[in-house]
């Protein structure tokens, strides 16, 4: 099973581009592709739906979700997706290249390219964020005013809107805004978010926690201790998180066989790899695929 990978600066009478993006309605959007779209993903760019009314239901990197708007998802290159929208649904949606994405991180370490990496679903109602993700409201309609209406230097300002949104998402979710200027606590998010960055770089590696506490010039001990001061989360916990979230991703939008999906991500003993799964999901692997309607034919 492949899952394709749509290039939305080649798609015809798509979103309207400017720059290093694209940006468009999704009733726009849904008259091109439909409102129950397959399971697709976007190697080149960031994708961010911001959803204004209506409801969604959303398969996102092999999680289910459903929530009434206003709710915004955030999808990182080649992370799969697929959602049905119902009528009544408005909203937002912008693709924004990765190059331009990552120029803005390397700028800047406090977010690290592990942590954008990351898919995110945020429910901004209001028992959510919403009082923050107004801000992300704002920007999505100053981009789109500027991009129906362009004015001097159009594609700077795009660009410029299009970067603000990606921070404001991640700010969104991590808490962190511009008041979080203790120098410890910027000092340990830096290094924790390297350690995201070096847990993104190698966890189907399985290399030992040593290996990561070296390039971090860290002792396995401090590591942890950051780990659960910035992250709230053990070191082992980080790696095996993400290691399994490759697994979900493999079993829902895959053809690979568990023994096969175990070798992918370093497991040299693929009845190892099953009882871990089982033991973070409560189900088997083939009980998962079965459940996200994955069976091989």
């Amino acid at each position: 099973m492949t899952i394709p990978d749509i290039d939305m600066s080649q798609v015809e009478l798509g979103p309207q581009a400017a720059g290093r993006l694209q940006y468009g309605t999704l009733n726009r959007l849904a008259g091109i592709f439909g409102r129950d779209p397959a399971p697709h993903r976007h190697d080149r760019g960031f994708q961010i739906h911001l959803i204004e009314t209506g409801s969604l239901d959303l398969r996102l990197d092999g999680v289910a979700y459903r929530a009434e708007a206003p709710v915004l998802f955030f999808t990182p290159p080649s992370v799969p997706h697929a959602f049905h929208i119902d009528d009544e649904l408005q909203g937002h949606v912008v693709t924004i290249d990765r190059s331009l994405v990552l120029e803005a991180l390397d700028r800047d370490e406090t977010i690290g390219q592990g942590e954008a990496m990351q898919p995110r679903f945020l429910p901004l109602g209001e028992n959510g964020a919403w009082r923050r993700g107004r801000e992300v409201q704002r920007l999505f309609r100053a981009l789109r005013g500027e991009i129906q209406a362009p004015g001097p230097c159009m594609i700077a300002v795009t660009e410029a809107l299009a970067t603000l949104i990606v921070v404001a998402v991640l700010r969104l979710e991590s808490g962190t805004g511009p008041s979080a200027d203790n120098s410890q606590h910027r000092h340990d998010q830096l290094l924790f978010r390297r350690f995201g960055d070096l847990v993104e770089a190698h966890f189907a590696e399985q290399r030992p926690l040593a290996w990561y506490a070296d390039e971090l010039a860290l002792t396995e001990s401090r590591l942890s201790k950051l780990c659960r001061r910035a992250g709230g989360v053990s070191p082992k916990g980080m790696l095996l998180d993400r290691s399994m979230r490759e697994a979900r991703r493999l079993l829902a939008f895959t053809s690979h066989s568990v023994i096969e999906i175990s070798a992918l991500l370093g497991y040299e003993d693929a009845s190892y790899f099953s009882r871990l799964f089982r033991l973070r999901h409560g189900t088997t692997p083939l009980q998962f695929r079965r459940e996200v309607g994955n069976e091989p034919s």
